[in-house]
């Protein structure tokens, strides 16, 4: 998983068909091309011409500065933004934060070789953030994900990820990618494809902001409910019971306090 993705791509990828990323029922999209370097801005071009069988769209315009590409906004009205971020004048963040206070307003794709920058990406709900050179089939995950941004088709654009920290660096990560969730310290540490995130957050927010997704089995331990595998005895102790998680090897122990609740919620999952 890069940890600069808002999202993992083969979740992305996954959910193409599932959430409704496919381009058979959409329109093309109006793109707007933002990077202050002409060769950057025609590899762009280059890139999103190999896309177009797969996603329909028009390229709108370019622009080589934050201003200009205001300005383009508000006369072209795309459907997409893809955003350089170190620019003259006005950067791609502060374009962004002018965006993000409009209730209409394109999706933002930040395209940039620093990946500092992801919390305030995240900041001004942009859709996506790639790591210059962009690949064209990443480049083409963040388009549809964009696309169904705008029409409505993914899910709500604010709340889906949570900022964690993967050997030093800063990371948005889907909620819908972690498996299991535990007390750390003053951390959470997050499972997410074989690895171990930590985050600020804390279980019981995690629990209340996504509910849908997260089953608590024990004070310390929340477990995301589409990941769970089975559940088993221990030493045929009919109170005592770990949950066993797909793409884990860890068994995570229920309370027995919790037990019920548990063996309930996955009944009804």
């Amino acid at each position: 998983m890069n940890c600069f993705h808002y999202i993992s791509q083969a979740e992305a990828l996954r959910n193409e068909t599932s959430s409704g990323y496919s381009n058979k029922a959409m329109p093309h999209l109006k793109i707007l091309i933002v990077d202050d370097e002409k060769l950057a801005r025609k590899r762009i071009d280059d890139a999103l011409a190999t896309l177009s069988a797969a996603l329909p769209h028009d390229v709108v315009g370019h622009a080589d500065n934050g201003q200009d590409a205001l300005a383009m906004i508000d006369e072209e009205e795309p459907d997409v933004v893809l955003l350089d971020i170190q620019m003259p004048g006005m950067s791609g963040i502060e374009l962004g934060n002018t965006l993000a206070k409009r209730t209409q307003r394109p999706a933002i794709v930040f395209l940039t070789a620093y990946n500092q920058y992801a919390m305030d990406a995240f900041d001004v709900q942009a859709t996506d953030y790639l790591l210059k050179p962009v690949k064209e089939e990443r480049l083409l995950v963040a388009l549809q994900k964009a696309q169904a941004w705008k029409t409505g088709q993914s899910i709500q654009r604010q709340g889906t990820h949570i900022p964690a920290q993967y050997q030093g660096q800063t990371c948005m990560l889907d909620v819908r990618d972690i498996v299991a969730a535990q007390s750390h310290w003053k951390y959470i540490k997050l499972h997410v494809a074989g690895k171990e995130y930590l985050s600020e957050w804390t279980l019981q927010r995690l629990e209340e902001e996504h509910s849908h997704l997260f089953c608590r089995i024990h004070r310390a331990t929340l477990v995301n409910i589409h990941y769970v595998r089975t559940l088993e005895k221990q030493d045929n102790d009919d109170n005592k019971w770990n949950v066993a998680m797909r793409d884990m090897p860890e068994h995570f122990p229920i309370s027995r306090r919790l037990l019920p609740d548990v063996k309930k919620r996955l009944r009804s999952a």
